[in-house]
């Protein structure tokens, strides 16, 4: 009986000792963009985030390139680069799983992570059901806005979830290391109800907030394209040509989300593609109004006509899209030969006033 109640005591006390040896061991799970993480057993459910107490963000810097062919469908791909200062505020080494978090379901491309600007860090895909809950309502849509005219717009991409990759990181104690991660992010694209097509972006931010200490933060935006606007939920600074930067005491409350435009082919500051359309036509249709007008008083016929074809040369050049696919297919053409019918009228009527005051003159006469 009593060598039975030792081999039980031996068999409790093995478990704890396991558990013991785990808690006290300098080694740790920690988030990139994010805080420590406490991953359980296969099968016992995701990853949870804790707070870390040793190991400190001291800076994020996120920057954005846009190239300038970004906004043609099939064209290159944004480029992103974050670039994280992280050091052990520990007495103990430190062996850490960072993990990257990205909306899932945006074909994110070439994910590569540096360490001091020097040796290459392998990465790994962090599978779906581990990432579960550690992006809260991942499944709700950010809200985009319309650049030029700073209104939401009613998207139909939606966001599918969250992505993630996984790299191992080691420090000695009091050790401070520059982690450099790069990757190409299509985002979204909206299209049906604008001119230009509108480009948008979501960064998570929040997870950082799970490392100890409180960082600074520097958000970037370069645009290719000086002709584009930005729109940022967090106010961004613009500080020349296509360039717009942020600079953060401390992490925000909210995820960044911005979005941007070219300004090509807008005849007007309007992106939004109804109210850009209308204001359009009703400039050319005023337009052809008053240069007819211009050449029935002057007498000069030639006048009306090159005003004519100049306005139907506007309306062709401003006006590329009209209700989206395949609506586009009927109201486009529709649109440029009504234009064109009304600027061939009034350019005839200024002819015939042209006429009838000559003709007048010579009785007169």
């Amino acid at each position: 009986m009593g060598r039975a109640c030792k081999s039980r005591l031996r068999l409790a006390i093995l478990p704890a000792l396991a558990l013991l040896a785990v808690m006290s061991g300098p080694c740790g799970a920690a988030l990139a963009n994010g805080g420590p993480v406490y991953e359980p057993a296969e099968g016992f459910g995701p990853m949870r985030l804790e707070h870390s107490e040793n190991m400190l963000l001291v800076r994020e810097k996120v920057s954005y390139f846009i190239p300038d062919d970004a906004t043609v469908r099939y064209g290159p791909f944004p480029e992103v680069t974050v670039d994280y200062e992280l050091h052990n505020g520990g007495k103990e080494p430190q062996q850490v799983e960072v993990l990257f978090l990205y909306p899932d379901g945006d074909e994110m491309e070439g994910l590569r992570v540096t360490e001091n600007g020097r040796a290459q860090v392998p990465v790994t895909p962090a599978s779906e059901d581990s990432l579960k809950g550690l992006i809260g309502r991942p499944t709700i849509r950010p809200t985009i806005m319309e650049p030029f005219s700073g209104k939401p717009l009613v998207t139909r991409s939606s966001n599918h979830g969250v992505g993630g990759g996984r790299f191992p990181l080691e420090f000695r104690a009091g050790e401070t290391k520059r982690i450099l991660i790069s990757y190409r992010d299509p985002g979204g694209w909206e299209e049906s109800a604008v001119v230009n097509r509108v480009g948008s972006h979501l960064y998570y931010l929040s997870p950082a907030s799970y490392w100890a200490g409180k960082p600074k933060v520097e958000l970037e935006v370069r645009l290719a394209d000086r002709s584009s606007r930005l729109s940022s939920n967090i106010p961004m600074n613009k500080e020349g040509p296509g360039l717009y930067r942020a600079f953060l005491s401390e992490l925000p409350e909210e995820e960044w989300v911005f979005s941007h435009a070219s300004g090509h082919r807008l005849l007007l500051p309007l992106n939004r593609q109804p109210e850009y359309n209308r204001l359009v036509l009703l400039i050319a249709g005023i337009g052809g109004s008053l240069t007819a007008l211009l050449a029935a008083r002057l007498r000069r016929l030639w006048i009306a006509w090159l005003g004519a074809v100049f306005w139907t040369a506007l309306v062709i050049g401003s006006i590329a899209d009209m209700g989206g696919y395949p609506f586009q297919l009927i109201l486009i053409p529709s649109v440029y030969g009504a234009n064109a019918a009304f600027q061939l009228a009034v350019a005839i009527a200024a002819g015939r006033r042209i006429r009838r005051r000559r003709s007048k003159e010579e009785d007169t006469a």
